[in-house]
């Protein structure tokens, strides 16, 4: 038995413990013999475990007890790969994405949950899980009860919108910029967390995904999406330049009163331009299939 998995048993069994009563219990049971037991302690459970603002410890899985969560989709391992931090699963599941870091979660219809971390995390359920098919206007919903993981559709209703409303105005004020990280979605819950144990009523009825509820989760991701579609309309390229030719482009931009990179992404525009007029010029009915002249032709001088 490790220390994370005989304190997460410790804080299911019996609710919330102070750190010192943590490292007590470890070093009574032998679980660890490290000089300094709640370091050792605090290194284990810190990724995985969550500190009340008390400074007590409990484990994810009790604080979502009668919770749920609703997603349109399940990080599962062999599922079509889909871009996560586009689409903000990772922020929907997160509470429970957390929970499952500090062990199997089990199933309400048999057989356990387990995470697979990496890149990005993967859930491995049992063959055939989840089973449960939603139509369109329908949520999967991901309820904690007695400690087990059950699924239930939830229809998209105009009471679930009103949940949603409450949800974000609870939450308005739980994010601040830096602080909703991709790489880091499972411990930027803290708020989150505080207000679930605080308040029982919190995530009791369905709403819709937290990435839209949360308000800092759903700015994060309307700045993603901008951004991969600024990305997708353009072309980006390493340019080289010799000594003599960077003096060159410097001098020219600062007499054009423009910065570096704007006057040289106008200059290489313009020369494309120019080439492409050439080219119909020169050949305006020719289809361009030589791939040897085209990769002449398109051979700029510090372009590769």
């Amino acid at each position: 038995m490790t220390i994370a998995s005989f304190c997460h048993d410790l804080l299911l069994t019996e609710g919330p413990l102070p750190l010192p009563t943590l490292a007590c219990r470890a070093s009574a049971a032998g679980v660890t013999r490290a000089r300094d037991p709640e370091a050792a302690v605090r290194s284990a459970i810190g990724q995985a475990q969550v500190q009340l603002p008390d400074g007590r410890w409990q484990t994810p899985l009790r604080l979502l007890e009668g919770r749920i969560l609703t997603v349109g989709r399940l990080p599962l391992r062999g599922a079509p790969w889909t871009d996560d931090h586009v689409d903000g699963v990772e922020y929907d599941v997160a509470p429970l994405d957390r929970a499952l870091r500090c062990g199997p979660v089990p199933l309400g219809g048999g057989g356990e949950l387990r995470r697979r971390g990496g890149y990005r995390s993967e859930w491995i359920a049992p063959r055939g899980w989840p089973g449960l098919e939603v139509g369109h206007d329908e949520l999967l919903g991901l309820r904690i009860r007695a400690g087990a993981l059950h699924l239930e559709r939830v229809p998209v209703t105009a009471a679930l919108r009103a949940e949603g409303e409450r949800l974000a105005e609870a939450l308005d004020d739980a994010g601040r910029p830096g602080r909703w990280s991709y790489w880091h979605s499972d411990d930027v819950v803290a708020d989150l967390w505080s207000r679930l144990a605080a308040d029982p009523d919190l995530l009791a009825q369905p709403a819709p995904p937290l990435s839209r509820c949360v308000p800092a989760f759903a700015e994060e991701l309307a700045a993603r999406r901008e951004q991969r579609r600024l990305l997708a309309a353009s072309w980006t390229v390493t340019l080289g330049l010799p000594a003599r030719l960077q003096e060159v482009a410097l001098s020219e931009a600062r007499r054009s009163g423009e910065a570096l990179l704007e006057w040289l992404q106008r200059f290489v525009a313009d020369e494309l331009l120019e080439l492409e007029r050439h080219r119909d010029a020169a050949w305006p009915d020719e289809e361009w299939e030589d791939e040897e002249k085209y990769g002449q032709l398109l051979r700029l001088p510090g372009l590769r």
